[in-house]
């Protein structure tokens, strides 16, 4: 038997191990990783940090901010009275901040750049935004109406965090 013969005859079981074991990792690590990033575990494997940077929220006026807020605390309140229109009202107010923020609120390209960089706020939105539609088809409880409410706080106060840009200072 020649020299190659015993190297390929032990080398190849052992690259085909190590490619299984290699593979096997992978299977591992991706079902570890994907609780993390959520629905957008796809888009993160595909373009990891490499996908381009498109999506930039825009700061708020500070009378946007507190429109926006004063807005926000009424549907809070409006929740203990009527639950379904507070919910209502407070898709309407996401929908709006999302826009002054620069961020889209439809499925498309802009969506899909914002949700990379962005997964818990808009896996968020969208699961509060799915139970609306749910319930206008009349397939939603109070209980899952107010898990979205709770989606959208989670929605608000991130949008409102990230955008601050406006800083309050003290004037002596």
């Amino acid at each position: 038997m020649h020299p190659w013969e015993v190297i390929a005859a032990v080398g190849s079981p052992l690259a085909v191990m190590a490619v299984l074991a290699w593979m096997y990792r992978r299977r591992r690590r991706s079902e570890r990783l994907q609780p993390r990033f959520g629905a957008e575990y796809g888009t993160v494997v595909e373009f990891g940090n490499h996908r381009p940077s498109r999506f930039r929220l825009q700061p708020l006026s500070l009378s946007d901010r507190v429109r926006f807020q004063q807005e926000w605390k009424m549907c809070e309140s409006y929740f203990v009275i009527d639950p379904v229109a507070a919910v209502y009202a407070a898709d309407g107010l996401i929908a709006e901040v999302m826009h002054s923020c620069g961020c889209p609120t439809e499925a498309g390209e802009r969506f899909k750049d914002f949700s990379a960089q962005r997964p818990w706020l808009a896996q968020n939105y969208l699961q509060a935004r799915e139970t609306v539609a749910r319930h206008r088809r009349g397939n939603a409880s109070t209980e899952e109406m107010r898990q979205a409410m709770v989606r959208y706080r989670e929605v608000f106060g991130e949008l409102l965090g990230e955008a601050r840009d406006v800083r309050l200072t003290r004037v002596s």
